[in-house]
Formats: structure tokens, sequence, C-alpha cells
């Protein structure tokens, strides 16, 4: 596997890139799918953000470069782990990121924030819907939980999910990104 360099769409770290991990654990982002949340959520600035499955980091990252006030990284693989709390320290945002090596349930059990917005971007090979509607669970009133899930999971995800509002259903080859409100 080889590192991925992943560039960041807007804001303060603009064109920056950062590596994503040689990892088949993790499935980084594609820049025209974050483009595209990104465009959707609109003006985030001085708001707190989940990125329950890390990753690359990109998601939190790029929350951070358009403004928002804090992110939380949860990123149990090490390498992953690793890599992100790298570019955290490249890009001198240590006082706006908090990354957490741990599984993103146990975290839940070690704080009671609350976000406005949760990027749920799993895994397709471990999607585990209890687990996506607890870490959602934590989104503030009006907050805004975005999910990844793979075509086949979409109905299912759906369903779950009946206890907040659906916004819309964005459809990018394999992935598919629900937009939700509390």
């Amino acid at each position: 596997m080889i590192k991925t360099d992943l560039k960041i769409i807007a804001g303060q770290f603009k064109n920056s890139l950062i590596k994503s991990p040689a990892s088949n654990l993790t499935h980084p982002m594609a820049e025209k799918i974050r483009g595209a949340i990104f465009n959707m959520l609109g003006d985030i600035s001085g708001l707190t953000v989940l990125d329950a499955y890390a990753g690359s980091g990109i998601l939190g990252i790029e929350s951070i470069s358009r403004g928002a006030r804090q992110a939380i990284l949860i990123e149990n693989n090490i390498k992953a782990y690793n890599n992100i709390n790298q570019v955290i320290k490249d890009l001198k945002i240590e006082d706006k990121v908090s990354l957490y090596p741990i599984n993103n349930l146990k975290w839940l059990k070690l704080s009671d924030q609350t976000f406005d917005i949760i990027f749920l971007d799993p895994p397709y090979d471990k999607v585990d819907i209890n687990a996506l509607l607890i870490l959602a669970s934590r989104v503030n009133q009006n907050g805004v939980i975005i999910i990844s899930v793979p075509e086949s999971m979409v109905h299912q995800t759906m369903t779950d999910f009946k206890d907040f509002i659906f916004i819309k259903q964005k459809s990018y080859g394999s992935a598919q990104i629900l937009f939700f409100k509390n």
C-alpha cells in the first residue's frame, strides 16, 4: 500500500497536502465528496466537530481549516493515529484538534461532550449501525450528522436513523452520503 496525498480544499490551510496512511483499514474521502459535503454545510466558523472514524484525519482537519472552533478525532488504528498526529503538529493546530487513539464507543464513556457536526465514515467492511446511532446521539440540537455508508446499507441506515430529520442523500460511486439533522 502506498501513502496518498490528500489536499485540503479551502480555508486557512487551503492546498496543504496531508498524507493518508498506507492501510486498507481507512478509505480517505475523495476531494469531490468532501467539497460537496462542506458546500452543503456552508459556514462552519466557531462550530465543534466530531470525526468518529478519523482515518486520515482529513474531515476534521478540513473543518479546522474552514474555521471550526474545535475538532475531536478518534482513530484506533495506531498507524493512522500516528499519521494524523504528525499532520496536527505540522499544521500547528494542537490547540484546536484533540486526537484519541481509542475505540470511539470507549471514548464516549470518557466524555460527555456534544457537537455541532458529527462525521461518521466507518470502514465499509465494519459498519455497525448501533455504534453510529450511539455516536450520533452526541449531536447538538440543530446539529448535523453526515454518514458515509455503502449503497447496500442505505435502507437500514435510513430506517434506524428515523429519530433524526433526514436532509439529503448524495451518491458518489459506491459511497452514499446521508445528511441528518437533530
